[in-house]
């Protein structure tokens, strides 16, 4: 899956290191560098974008303010120096959340994190025609579990364990 993103950011320098990121992957695709929200805003009127790598903090308006006036809301990943936005960034339901300066790794890391968050979207908007299922990350994929199937649930911290008709399932989630 080859994403469409953007970075938006009002410092050039954080920009310059969003570029080089964003070029090393060979899964995305950039579509332009912004440092003014109202310009990337605009210009996602006119170009499909998959994902946004968005800076909190500018002078015209914060980032998560960009992203509430967005009508169709691509993936994003807040880029900032602080800390202090995190659980709203969440709120909002960013794909992940990377604290100034980040690594390649680390961005590495989010980029996945996105790829898995738009493709549980697409998972979720399928099942919608598809009643009484639960939806769950497998390894590298995602599984829907007819509740009919389900026998019982089991929560170990972190981990949940599935036992079904047909075997056991096990996904990092919390009850």
């Amino acid at each position: 899956m080859t994403l469409k993103c953007i970075a938006v950011d009002d410092e050039a320098p954080a920009l310059r290191v969003m570029e080089n990121y964003i070029i090393r992957r060979s899964d995305l695709r950039l579509g332009g560098l912004f440092r003014n929200p109202e310009t990337a805003r605009e210009w996602m009127l006119q170009n499909e974008t998959d994902l946004i790598f968005l800076d909190i903090r500018m002078p015209q308006e914060t980032g998560m303010e960009m992203l509430l006036r967005l009508d169709k809301k691509p993936a994003v990943i807040f880029t900032t120096a602080y800390a202090d936005y995190a659980a709203d960034a969440f709120d909002l339901a960013a794909a992940d959340y990377l604290r100034k300066p980040f690594s390649y790794e680390r961005f590495s890391v989010a980029v996945d994190r996105a790829k898995d968050f738009l493709q549980l979207d697409a998972v979720r908007i399928a099942a919608r025609s598809e009643s009484e299922v639960l939806l769950i990350k497998d390894g590298s994929g995602f599984v829907k579990i007819p509740f009919a199937e389900i026998q019982y649930i089991e929560a170990y911290q972190e981990y949940i364990k599935i036992f079904t008709d047909s075997g056991r399932y096990i996904t990092y989630e919390r009850m």
